[in-house]
């Protein structure tokens, strides 16, 4: 699962780690929650230029008829997204990187539930940011004549890595930079061969601490979501 997400550093910068042009820009967050925008990197549909735009989060397929579709829809699971009906055209040809520098989960702990905040962490132990493997959809409201192209995304999940199973049994799929380019790839269509990038997933490495409840609120944003907390069970 993953419902919460941060994403502070520069867009630009996040462009250049990913070789993309940059077309939009987002101020930061510190929480970026269901229905918000956030930066993707992805393949032009029609050019093929790899391009960092802003979407929606919660995939609406282009089939749904209502808006409200990408509530059930902000992750995929990497065991069933090849068929699962929502994400199959999608995870053919519509795959994308997520911008991120961490996650929120909550730790389940007697009657509380602690949330934490997970990093990846370079060789130093220093935080870097990363990428989400993800997919994205363009929707047309069927009830508006003329409507203009909605596009939303979805995050991927996996089995947690040994590491965070302390936390939370399910983790997003934070993509291995060797893999990106396959995964942008709108050419790449064959299931196996990109059913095989889903195992490159970066497992080691990260740093998981509790924040303050004032995260829970997706109305809440600013550096007080990430600080550390002394746990304080109920």
């Amino acid at each position: 699962m993953c419902g919460r997400f941060t994403r502070t550093t520069a867009p630009a910068r996040f462009a250049e780690i990913a070789g993309a042009v940059l077309r939009d820009h987002l101020a930061p967050s510190y929480n970026i929650a269901p229905t918000q925008k956030a930066l993707v990197v992805r393949e032009h549909p029609e050019s093929g230029e790899r391009e960092m735009v802003a979407l929606r989060w919660g995939l609406i397929p282009h089939w749904a008829n209502d808006a409200k579709f990408g509530a059930r829809t902000i992750n995929a699971r990497t065991d069933t997204v090849a068929t699962k009906p929502a994400f199959r055209d999608a995870f053919k040809r519509h795959r994308c990187l997520v911008a991120t520098d961490g996650w929120y989960e909550w730790r389940v702990a007697g009657k509380s539930k602690i949330p934490t905040y997970i990093r990846h962490v370079d060789a130093h132990g220093e935080p870097e940011p990363v990428f989400f493997g993800g997919l994205w959809s363009h929707w047309y409201d069927p009830a508006v004549e003329d409507a203009h192209a909605l596009e939303t995304f979805t995050v991927l999940t996996r089995e947690a890595s040994p590491a965070l199973t302390h936390v939370h049994d399910r983790m997003p799929f934070v993509i291995a930079p060797p893999a990106w380019d396959a995964w942008l790839d709108r050419r790449l269509t064959d299931r196996t061969k990109v059913e095989a990038l889903l195992e490159a997933a970066l497992l080691e490495r990260y740093l998981a601490y509790p924040v303050s409840t004032y995260v829970n609120s997706p109305r809440n944003d600013g550096e007080k979501c990430v600080e550390e907390v002394r746990e304080q069970l109920s």
